[in-house]
């Protein structure tokens, strides 16, 4: 799989805007891809995303 930009951008902002709350209450990746999920990225898009994020320490 490959890592999309846009997808990057999109879960950063969205963590940041107002699902951040999710990580502090200890929801997992599978929670915040479910929640983040549209009709953009898929579910597996954002847990692909969220996993190169979080091996990257971000």
């Amino acid at each position: 799989m490959q890592l999309k930009q846009d997808c990057v951008r999109y879960v950063l902002l969205s963590l940041e805007e107002q699902k951040f709350n999710m990580i502090i209450f200890g929801a997992n990746d599978t929670d915040i891809a479910t929640k983040l999920a549209d009709d953009r990225f898929s579910t597996d898009d954002i847990r692909y995303t969220l996993f190169e994020l979080f091996q990257g320490d971000l």
